[in-house]
């Protein structure tokens, strides 16, 4: 009687315990044969699929991998400029060139949050953060290192407050293009995080007023609302660093 490997598959060992009892040339035999072939061949497909997509998700990384500025030197404002073309390009392309027509989108608010972002990082170089994949801006950020009130009742603390935060518009819009990269935010606020962090005085806190629509990415990353302050929300040191370990883990 053949021996079953007790690491094999359960419908394997089955198998082989079958074929003990089976004379070798009837036809049952045979059937069974076939249906061990067709579980090898089973098992070899799915570790090939496996193979594949693990293969095709470390190229998607690879392909939107981002590098962080923290200056908005002229190649930073000449892709904000950028940005603006673009919009206005979309408005006609997916929203028959009318301005009303994404008001309550991520796109709508990419429209007017890409205006303020290009003001501020003119006037205050030093302040703008971003990253970059494939030479284009790809979604940047105002910060401001304070001294302030994080919850009532508590001491003044050291922070930095996000003031304004956004995507590039090819990464907003409704359905993705050509020029889409997908992770450029998460990317940002991790990049964010690991600088302020190594700065023992800030004590790794962020502070940022999200939209409503904003809310639950920012939660996803950490951030928990601020019951003392309207749209408020915080993102703890302790909380920051968890993200950004599991985040260089997944990604980087």
């Amino acid at each position: 009687m053949q021996q079953c490997d007790t690491n094999a598959p359960k419908l394997y060992k089955q198998l082989v315990y079958y074929y003990s009892l089976l004379d070798r040339y009837s036809p049952t035999y045979h059937l069974l044969l076939c249906f061990q072939k067709l579980n090898i061949i089973t098992i070899i497909y799915l570790s090939i699929v496996k193979f594949i997509l693990t293969f095709a998700k470390y190229i998607e990384m690879k392909k939107n991998e981002f590098y962080y500025v923290n200056y908005a030197d002229r190649m930073v404002i000449s892709n904000l400029l950028y940005w603006q073309e673009k919009i206005q390009n979309y408005l006609i392309e997916f929203y028959g060139g009318n301005r009303i027509n994404p008001l309550g989108t991520t796109f709508g608010d990419c429209i007017s949050k890409s205006f303020y972002l290009l003001d501020y990082a003119r006037d205050n170089p030093t302040m703008f953060r971003g990253v970059v994949s494939d030479n284009m801006l790809q979604a940047g950020a105002i910060i401001e290192y304070r001294i302030g009130d994080i919850y009532l009742y508590e001491e003044r603390q050291q922070h930095v407050l996000i003031d304004i935060f956004c995507s590039a518009p090819w990464n907003c819009l409704p359905q993705p293009i050509t020029e889409t990269r997908k992770g450029s935010a998460p990317w940002l606020i991790a990049d964010i995080i690991e600088e302020i962090t190594s700065d023992s005085s800030i004590k790794g806190i962020l502070k940022v007023a999200a939209i409503p629509r904003a809310i639950e990415s920012y939660k996803s990353i950490g951030f928990e609302e601020n019951p003392d302050g309207s749209r408020e929300m915080i993102l703890t040191e302790e909380r920051a660093l968890q993200f950004l370990e599991e985040y260089k883990l997944r990604w980087r």
